[in-house]
């Protein structure tokens, strides 16, 4: 049966043999060798493009799906200033008239500097707690204020 497949499934060609055999199994292993690419070397496949602002060379290679526009110092320098700017307000204290600069994400941007509000007594602050809805008194001068009441602050903790 196995001879049987042979023959149906073989090439109508007439057999070679002897040295004929040989160049055609030789000319075979050619066209294989020649289909497999040899191994490419990273180092040697590096390219250089030229930073937008500063114009540094800054190396990438071609298989990157993002090709960088600017050298790391100026995205670290560009970073620093966009934090900078959303990330600071400045304040001016009703009682001494000193600036000050906070950062903004604080809830309640205080109106006096903090050498003001430290010689103020504390007074005590009514807020409603943001896990059940109660109201809630705490002193001003906790450094944080708390969103939540005592007993979910203990909650929270324990979860």
């Amino acid at each position: 049966m196995l001879k049987l497949l042979k023959k149906l499934f073989s090439k109508n060609e007439p057999e070679l043999v002897g040295t004929a055999q040989s160049e055609v199994v030789e000319e075979e292993n050619h066209k294989r060798t020649k289909d497999i690419k040899p191994a490419e070397s990273d180092t040697s496949s590096v390219l250089n493009k030229s930073c937008k602002s500063c114009g540094k060379p800054i190396t990438y290679k071609p298989e990157w799906k993002y090709v960088p526009n600017y050298c790391p110092d100026c995205k670290a320098k560009y970073r620093a200033e966009q934090e900078a700017k959303r990330g600071l307000v400045t304040i001016t204290c009703k009682n001494c008239g000193k600036t000050e600069t906070l950062p903004a994400n604080v809830q309640h941007w205080p109106d006096l500097c903090q050498e003001c509000r430290a010689k103020l007594p504390p007074q005590k602050i009514t807020r409603k707690c943001r896990g059940c809805g109660r109201y809630f008194t705490f002193k001003s001068n906790v450094k944080h204020w708390p969103n939540y009441c005592f007993s979910c602050q203990a909650k929270r903790k324990r979860a």
